[in-house]
């Protein structure tokens, strides 16, 4: 694969995972019924964002690292990418937690201060989602790592400036060997500036 193909696809699976985090977020994860004295019995849609907050901050950061992975090379861009695989690692955590039953179901808000929770609360697929994109953060993160070297960066014209070296000029080498006294003539053949001007 070719450099330029490998940060491709680092930016892209970069760019899907924030997408698919954003989203996550604003699907419905549970759905908890209650029942009260007042309302009766109550379903109570929670999102993402309400159970886990912290993978729309993750989805932020990952489109923060696309601009980082363009703009920094060696040991800073592999930094990078320990931070990626960090992310989706911990982003793989949050979703596995509710999937499993071991979110925080306690944090869903009762729909009155009479309600009290009834039967167990009714899981979605939208944790699929986050992990989803924790494994696109995974790859990410890792071929940062491993490719940090061989992707290109921002190009030469956002460096800073190179010194212009200017071409050697063959008559001022002569005349500073004459000034030290040296005979140029002597150095080797084909040494000859030809004739005067």
């Amino acid at each position: 694969m070719s450099p330029a193909r490998r940060l491709a696809v680092t930016v892209l699976s970069l760019l899907l995972a924030a997408l698919l985090l954003w989203v996550c977020t604003r699907t419905v994860w549970l759905r908890v019924d209650f029942a009260g004295s007042l309302r009766g019995p109550v379903t109570v849609p929670v999102t993402g964002a309400q159970l886990r907050p912290e993978l729309g901050a993750l989805g932020l950061a990952a489109v923060a690292a696309v601009a980082a992975l363009i703009a920094t090379g060696g040991w800073v861009r592999r930094a990078l990418g320990v931070l990626v695989t960090l992310g989706g690692g911990w982003a793989l955590w949050l979703a596995a937690s509710v999937l499993f039953g071991s979110g925080p179901d306690a944090a869903v808000p009762p729909p009155g201060s009479d309600a009290v929770p009834i039967g167990v609360p009714v899981r979605t697929g939208a944790p699929l989602l986050a992990a989803g994109a924790a494994v696109l953060l995974l790859v990410a993160g890792v071929s940062t790592v491993c490719w940090a070297r061989s992707m290109p960066g921002m190009g030469r014209r956002y460096g800073a400036p190179a010194t212009a070296r200017a071409a050697p000029d063959p008559d001022r080498e002569w005349w500073s060997a004459l000034d030290s006294g040296d005979d140029p003539t002597l150095r080797a053949p084909g040494t000859d500036p030809g004739p005067t001007r």
